[in-house]
């Protein structure tokens, strides 16, 4: 059911009026510097978040749009950040785990990603 769900597609939360988020799950840029993956025989240039400039500003402003225990969950490139790279602050790392698992089918992608769940704190 749709009626719980909210799709945005933002910079960050430029495009973002509500405040009031159990859940949001952003999957931004991975890299701060242009990078070429190649897949078979197909090359692809993916987006980049120069010197992590939207990084910079979604996990900081997250907590304004999140409720008070509200989650945010992040995706992210194991080769190119960890849980410690960005301030998190008013956000509490609940888990972080590796996205390819058994039940995963395997891409170049799932084999460079993580999952990071966050937690706003009350602070």
């Amino acid at each position: 059911d749709d009626e719980f769900i909210t799709r945005h597609t933002s910079d960050g939360f430029n495009n973002v009026s509500e405040t009031d988020f159990d859940l949001i799950i952003c999957n931004p840029p991975w890299f701060e510097h242009q990078v070429y993956v190649y897949a078979g025989l197909a090359d692809e240039i993916l987006t980049v978040d120069t010197k992590w400039r939207l990084h910079k500003r979604i996990y900081p402003e997250a907590k304004n749009f999140l409720t008070n225990g509200g989650y945010l969950f992040m995706i992210e490139c194991k080769f190119a950040t960890n849980v410690d790279t960005f301030d998190t602050d008013g956000l509490e790392l609940v888990d972080h785990f590796d996205l390819l698992r058994e039940t995963t089918t395997r891409n170049h992608m799932t084999n460079l990603a993580y999952g990071a769940l966050y937690r706003k704190t009350n602070g």
